[in-house]
Formats: structure tokens, sequence, C-alpha cells
């Protein structure tokens, strides 16, 4: 269930981020939230199948940490790449089957954990420029008309703003 629950959070990524995403982040995130989904559907009772959909989730997953270092500043860009590097690079040891000691379960969590961890700052970073601009277009306003015209710049501007004033191209 929980596997489920993580691929309808990328689906909502999708549609939260669709305003200010690229169109290929987009659509890795929705591949990463199918594979996920399918993941939790087929368990590893359909081996085939699970094989599959975990593959996709895992693949997607770590392309689109890379792929997000063009929307957000440094430090956090070269994390992306370095987190969607470690997290392919052990999808690529786990099909080889190579364990390095951590045993079949341990290595599928050295594939989850860094785009975990790359969800969590992405994540904080496209929530964090909003209120910050907000706030700061806020202080611009007359205090009359603060709330209001605020009100008005938060439905226009809300996705419009690249995450932490990077350029989005």
């Amino acid at each position: 269930a929980s596997v489920i629950l993580l691929g309808l959070l990328a689906f909502g990524a999708v549609y939260v981020g669709r305003r200010v995403f690229d169109r290929i982040l987009l659509v890795l995130l929705l591949l990463t939230g199918i594979g996920a989904v399918g993941v939790g559907i087929f368990t590893e009772d359909f081996p085939g199948i699970h094989t599959i959909v975990s593959f996709i989730a895992f693949a997607f997953a770590g392309l689109s940490a890379i792929s997000s270092y063009r929307l957000v500043k440094p430090p956090l860009s070269y994390l992306s790449i370095v987190l969607g590097v470690l997290g392919l690079l052990a999808l690529v040891l786990f099909a080889a089957q190579v364990y390095l000691g951590l045993g079949h379960g341990g290595m599928e969590r050295m594939i989850v954990y860094p785009v975990l961890a790359w969800a969590m700052a992405f994540g904080g970073a496209a929530i964090r420029p909003a209120q910050a601009q907000l706030s700061a277009q806020a202080q611009r306003f007359p205090q009359g008309q603060r709330s209001a015209q605020a009100q008005r710049y938060a439905r226009t501007q809300r996705y419009a703003a690249p995450l932490c004033g990077a350029s989005r191209e």
C-alpha cells in the first residue's frame, strides 16, 4: 500500500509541477509513478510483471533526479545528479546480481534511498521559493491593499517562479 501511495504522490507532483517543471521531468516522474503503483499492485507473487514495473520505477526515479538538476541551484543541482547516478548504479549492480554483501533486499534499498533523499530535497526546494517570493511580494504592497494584491499575486504567479531562482529552459 505504501508503494502505491508513493506512486500516487509522484502523480501529484506531476500535476502540481506541470506549470513549473519541464516536460522531460514531468514524463520521467509520471513513469516513476506508474512503476511504483505497478510495484504495489504486482507484488513479488507476480515475478515477471513485478520485475518489469520495479525496473520502470527504479530507472525513471534515478533519471528524474538527474533531469531535475537544471531546475535547482547548486549545491542541490549537483546532489541531484549524484543521487540519481547512485540509484542507477545500484540498479545496474542489482541487475547483475552484485549485492556488495548487502543481500537482495539491502541492494534494493541502495537503489531506493538515494532517490527518496533526492525527492525530499527537491520537494523542499520546490516549496520554499514560492513561500519566500510571496512574502517578499507582500512587503511591497501598501498596508491597505496588501491582502487583496498578495492574494491576486499568489493566484497568478504561484507556479510561474522557477525553483530556487534557477532559470527554466
